[in-house]
């Protein structure tokens, strides 16, 4: 259920992709291949789901002009004007430091699982990398059918977003998991 506010009415001042200008992309695509990575992880609270499920994941400054309820926004990988992925291959390290200094429920965390394939099919815009985080900045909106899965740890939202995801028709996973484990 997309409105009819799109966010790609928002001003677009990055680059956009095209045969000769799309490096930053290239290079990401081409450390997926060589590293097998199978998905792009982004983190938020899982109050926010559902306006994802809704929107798909945009950057802080679409939020502000669709957001119509509380949003709790997580600067690990929300900017202004680009999202945050980290590889499905990290360690965490860094998402893990920055929600202990942001004191975060770690119950509160919902990770959601975005194609790279069909990211790079939906995004106009090219992407960027920060090999030293190791973080890929999406200089766009990502769009449903990008998102794979969604993980969840606790029942109560899994159960909602489950009723969402099915009553939507999206082809989205949703996985609930405790203490580390998927079931």
């Amino acid at each position: 259920m997309m409105h009819e506010k799109s966010i790609t009415d928002i001003s677009k001042k990055r680059y956009k992709k095209s045969f000769f200008r799309r490096s930053g992309e290239k290079q990401v695509l081409k450390i997926i291949k060589t590293k097998q990575i199978s998905s792009f992880l982004f983190y938020t609270d899982v109050d926010n789901i559902l306006f994802t499920l809704e929107y798909g994941i945009v950057p802080v400054e679409q939020k502000k002009q669709l957001i119509k309820k509380e949003y709790s926004v997580w600067t690990y990988l929300e900017k202004e004007n680009s999202i945050g992925l980290e590889f499905d291959n990290s360690t965490r390290v860094n998402f893990w430091e920055w929600a202990k200094q942001a004191e975060v429920n770690v119950d509160q965390i919902a990770v959601i699982g975005i194609d790279p394939i069909k990211l790079s099919k939906y995004t106009t815009y090219d992407w960027t990398y920060d090999a030293n985080s190791k973080i890929t900045y999406i200089n766009e909106a990502i769009s449903l059918e990008a998102i794979e899965w969604i993980l969840i740890k606790d029942k109560v939202n899994y159960e909602r977003i489950k009723t969402f995801i099915e009553a939507n028709d999206l082809e989205i996973r949703v996985f609930y998991g405790e203490s580390g484990n998927i079931i």
